[in-house]
């Protein structure tokens, strides 16, 4: 878990979050004190549920089911809610690119890009402005 908090420590904040110093906004060293951080979060949970969940993000596949017989496009068209899929613009597990085509697809979805440097942790809060986007765009939603 300690070595899964050190690599992802580097996946979770953009290349923008360390160039720009992000690190000093949570009174912390770059890499170490971060990945402690992150340690403290994860260390305490099952090994067991990391992997199961690394294994949903690898399976999930909602085309998968007989209504859409593998038809990725066709599966997300069939998204009918009204939703806002609001990705960080520097996230590096989920890229906005992908989100965007998802949303030219859904027949009630708005795409609204969270700018931020804070990747894909920011809509985890910790970045103010992030939090008043997101607070903003759900207000929208829900009106």
């Amino acid at each position: 878990m300690r070595a899964f908090c050190a690599i992802y420590t580097a996946w979770a904040y953009s290349q923008g979050f360390f160039r720009q110093d992000g690190h000093k906004l949570l009174g912390m060293s770059p890499h170490k004190e971060m990945a402690n951080a992150l340690a403290q979060r994860f260390v305490p949970q099952d090994p067991n549920d990391l992997l199961i969940r690394t294994r949903a993000w690898q399976n999930a596949n909602i085309s998968d089911h007989p209504l859409y017989n593998g038809d990725l496009k066709a599966a997300i068209k069939g998204i009918t809610a009204k939703a806002v899929v609001m990705p960080s613009s520097t996230d590096q597990h989920f890229w906005s690119d992908d989100n965007r085509d998802e949303v030219e697809v859904m027949t009630n979805a708005e795409f609204k890009e969270i700018p931020s440097i804070w990747g894909h942790v920011a809509p985890s809060g910790s970045d103010a402005e992030a939090r008043i986007f997101m607070d903003d765009a759900i207000s929208e939603l829900i009106r």
